[in-house]
């Protein structure tokens, strides 16, 4: 389409430009996908339109789901992704329909939302409406995840508010500021990435941490300081994070944290940028900086109480 055509047709003009739009951001929501789930998420773009197809093993309910997913022009802005559902062992054509019916229902235009599917396939939301429909092959109740990431025993050192005590063996007050781990920097194509990580008790404690790096001048002015935390509450689990500008990000680092079964735990990464677009690796690198940070803090506060 030529710049004079459109410029004579607005409606056509516009009808592109949206389409580039809608386009753009469902590649930087594939970049998140392929940076929390690199061997389970393939994209490509084909004659009809870009398609994806995610891979899960679901060993809690003893089965794999695939789903296969078209996009339409105008999604995430109205409507959701075309999605098919294929089993290991095999779905009949009814609990597909009930399946797909159940992931429209968590769809919100405006949003993109395929984190968000899988998230729910793997959590006990899912497996109670799987359950339902007769899915869950296993014999066992049980409905944890498997992950790839450490048990909690090996990610989380002791309980309580132990962890959060430096080096002196005062009770923590509730004014005081818990102990921040800073990770190993890395450097990419000029992009400098770095994680901080500390125990958290409540929201206010959360925000007093990330007010504290910000009075680092380097860190005030870094391009993304990308967070998230979980805070557990009784039976209430607080869940936030912040892209700080970079779309996508903060769901990486909550989707680590949940992954890794972490409660009471605050993760920063800050990136200074470059002038280099990294793409997909920039989720990466944020991804493995905080997760580094995560497991290797915790060691550390294992050597020290040993001591």
């Amino acid at each position: 389409i030529n710049a004079e055509y459109m410029g004579q047709n607005p409606i056509v003009a516009f009808v592109f430009f949206f389409g580039v739009f809608c386009l753009t951001r469902l590649e930087e929501e594939i970049d998140v996908l392929r940076a929390i789930y690199p061997d389970e998420v393939s994209y490509l773009h084909t004659t009809v339109g870009p398609r994806c197809e995610i891979r899960l093993d679901l060993a809690h309910l003893a089965r794999a789901l695939v789903l296969q997913l078209q996009f339409p022009p105008n999604y995430p802005e109205r409507v959701p992704p075309d999605v098919s559902i294929r089993g290991t062992p095999s779905l009949t054509a009814e609990q597909e329909q009930q399946l797909v019916c159940a992931l429209h229902e968590l769809f919100s235009p405006g949003t993109a939302v395929l984190l968000q599917w899988i998230q729910w396939l793997q959590g006990d939301d899912g497996a109670e409406t799987m359950r339902t429909l007769g899915l869950d092959l296993s014999q066992s109740s049980s409905t944890s995840l498997t992950s790839t990431a450490p048990p909690p025993s090996e990610c989380v050192a002791g309980g309580g508010g132990e962890n959060a005590v430096s080096a002196s063996s005062t009770p923590v007050e509730v004014e005081e500021l818990p102990e921040i781990f800073a990770g190993v920097p890395i450097t990419d194509r000029k992009s400098k990435f770095v994680a901080w990580a500390a125990r958290v008790r409540s929201r206010a404690e959360a925000q007093r941490v990330v007010q504290s790096l910000l009075t680092n001048k380097k860190v005030a002015n870094a391009t993304h300081n990308i967070s998230a935390y979980r805070i557990r509450n009784g039976d209430v689990l607080d869940e936030f994070r912040d892209d700080d500008g970079e779309t996508g990000a903060g769901d990486v680092l909550l989707n680590l944290l949940s992954q890794m079964r972490l409660e009471n735990v605050l993760v920063v990464v800050t990136r200074w940028y470059g002038g280099i677009h990294l793409g997909p690796d920039r989720f990466r690198h944020i991804l493995n900086q905080a997760k580094e940070l995560l497991i290797t803090s915790q060691l550390a506060v294992v050597q020290a109480k040993r001591k």
